[in-house]
Order: structure tokens, then C-alpha cells, then sequence
């Protein structure tokens, strides 16, 4: 018997289906949100002044352990 799961994702604001998972952080806190592309666009409409005054980071990576 063959099984299919299929992942629908909807947006976190209003439930409309096409969402995407978008990453962000604030104050050392990262968080994730489903948006569909208009709320997307929201989201980053409201957050313009911020990021152009802002500086982007590099981003760290953790260090593996060296095998002996």
C-alpha cells in the first residue's frame, strides 16, 4: 500500500494557502512565520526603515569538533 503526506502551508496571519516559511530575528530571538507573498511583502514594507538604517551581520557558523 502506498502512502502520499502532502505539507500544506498557510499563512500564520489569515489562513490563505501558498504560504512560505520566512525567517527572522529580533533581539537575539529568531523566530518563524508562514506568509503568503502579499503578507510577505507587509511585513517587509513595515520593516524598510529598519533594515535600511541598519547594517547586516555575518553570520556565524559553529565550529565542528576535530576527530583524533
Amino acid at each position: 500500500m502506498a502512502q502520499r503526506t502532502i505539507i500544506e502551508l498557510v499563512d500564520d496571519l489569515d489562513g490563505s494557502k501558498g504560504a512560505e516559511t520566512v525567517k527572522f530575528s529580533l533581539q537575539s530571538t529568531s523566530y518563524e512565520i508562514e506568509l503568503t507573498p502579499r503578507n510577505l511583502k507587509t511585513l517587509t514594507k513595515a520593516l524598510q526603515p529598519y533594515i535600511e538604517a541598519g547594517r547586516k551581520v555575518p553570520r556565524t557558523y559553529a565550529r565542528t569538533a576535530k576527530k583524533a
